[in-house]
């Protein structure tokens, strides 16, 4: 009964695998809840993965002999959950998205390597700064400024002079990177894609908002008013 629940009690081991799944659930429930695409179930089996192989490593360590490395198993996880990290980051424009939710993953995995070593005081402690930081300290980020980048796309008309209308984008405060022009001469349209980079606190509607009424004001002739990421 021991070899099969690799020289440990049972209940021990069902503690271990327990506490994965609670720590596991709790940041991929705050994840889920927020839309991302590694959501509860994917960190759930991370973590309690994770401690699998930290238990099997711990029982083929002791299974073996002195001469045996117990950490070789847990050294591939570390190395390992980053294919799964990149497959959550995504660039969108002129911004990557997915890091948090990669690093969450790499967070789990480690959460889970300790559960799965008998560690519960520490492997709490981690969830519990790890749920902390990605619920509290966000809304923290929103109360204070920051740079953000966006991208405006505007379509108007081939008469308008662009450099008035960067003219008026930039006196809103926001600040012009790049911008790429496309002339259709046939419909006579210009398409203006640009870059741009703020300064500021909380979401950047009212900022949007500002930049099409100042075109607006100006008279200028905006056909479509395109702002993301």
């Amino acid at each position: 009964m021991q070899e099969v629940f690799f020289g440990m009690e049972f209940w021990s081991v069902s503690r271990r695998l327990a506490m994965a799944v609670l720590a596991g659930s709790a940041i991929g429930f705050e994840r889920d809840i927020h839309g991302r695409a590694a959501g509860l179930r994917t960190h759930l089996l991370v973590c309690i993965g994770s401690a699998l192989f930290m238990l099997v490593s711990v029982y083929l360590g002791s299974k073996t002999g002195v001469n045996s490395d117990p950490a070789r198993i847990g050294a591939q996880i570390v190395t390992g959950i980053g294919f799964l990290g990149a497959g959550v980051v995504l660039k969108h424009g002129i911004n990557v998205r997915g890091l948090t939710t990669a690093a969450c993953l790499w967070v789990t995995a480690a959460i889970g390597m300790a559960c799965g070593a008998g560690m519960p005081l520490l492997a709490t402690s981690v969830t519990i700064i790890t749920v902390f930081s990605l619920t509290f300290l966000s809304s923290l980020e929103r109360n204070f400024k920051r740079d953000n980048y966006r991208r405006l796309s505007i379509l108007t008309s081939t008469e308008t002079d662009t450099g008035e209308l960067l003219e008026t984008i930039r006196s809103t405060g926001v600040i012009v990177m790049a911008c790429d022009i496309d002339i259709n001469p046939i419909e006579e349209k210009l398409t203006l894609d640009i870059e741009i980079k703020m300064h500021h606190k909380g979401t950047t509607d009212p900022i949007a908002g500002k930049v099409f009424a100042a075109l607006q004001d100006k008279g200028t002739r905006v056909e479509r008013f395109s702002w993301h990421r």
